[in-house]
């Protein structure tokens, strides 16, 4: 498993904040499933510190592995 923390552009639902929110893979997710639409991976935001999951459409997902 994955334990890298990705970071990509975002709005945070609890406080606003707007801007690089970190990504963490989920245990039990499959993220190598070339039929998937999307992926699950924990969130935090780094201004309140709130944590959450969010589904990423599997474009944004490769955003985030590339970093571009």
């Amino acid at each position: 498993m994955n334990d890298k923390t990705y970071k990509g552009w975002g709005t945070c639902l609890d406080c606003g904040y707007e801007g690089m929110l970190e990504y963490r893979p989920v245990a039990g997710e499959s993220y190598t499933d070339p039929e998937a639409l999307g992926v699950v991976m924990a969130l935090r935001c780094p201004a309140c510190e709130s944590q959450d999951q969010a589904l990423l459409a599997m474009d944004y997902y490769h955003e985030l592995l590339t970093g571009e």
